[in-house]
């Protein structure tokens, strides 16, 4: 289970020019570095994250830890042995990525506005709905004579 996430290091940089928001990418690399056992029931996860605005507009990177809690000591001494053999569990792994890039995406907000890039989220639009139009019934009558 996912303890805790830490980031530790942050960089971020604009390159000079206007950005036009037509024409850039975003590109988004979570990585993990380093897996560490921190006691018998916890792991230190090393990571980074980098946040590419191309072409050539600027960057975020993020560095940082996440703690994972196991449930027993054999479990954190297989999988620091899984991690020195490139072995770990693939739907763990990518659990561990996607918080991580949620973290670094949020926090990329507030970042990406104080240099000046582009928010790296792409945003819902709203959309106006149009008033609907009123359904027309007919209805026939009959003309009940007695």
């Amino acid at each position: 289970m996912i303890e805790n996430i830490k980031i530790n290091y942050v960089e971020a940089k604009k390159y000079n020019g206007l950005v036009n928001l037509q024409m850039f990418q975003v590109q988004n690399q979570p990585k993990l570095l380093e897996l560490d056992k921190e006691s018998d029931l916890l792991l230190n996860i090393s990571f980074e994250c980098s946040i590419e605005y191309v072409p050539s507009i600027g960057f975020i990177h993020f560095r940082g830890f996440l703690k994972y809690k196991t449930t027993t000591p054999d479990e954190t001494n297989q999988m620091v042995a899984q991690w020195k053999q490139k072995k770990l569990d693939q739907n763990l792994v990518n659990q561990w990525l996607s918080s991580i890039f949620q973290i670094c995406l949020i926090k990329s907000i507030a970042i990406s506005e104080i240099v000046g890039l582009p928010i790296a989220i792409p945003l819902p639009n709203m959309m106006s709905k149009q008033s609907p139009q009123p359904t027309q019934i007919h209805s026939k009558t009959r003309n009940n004579k007695k």
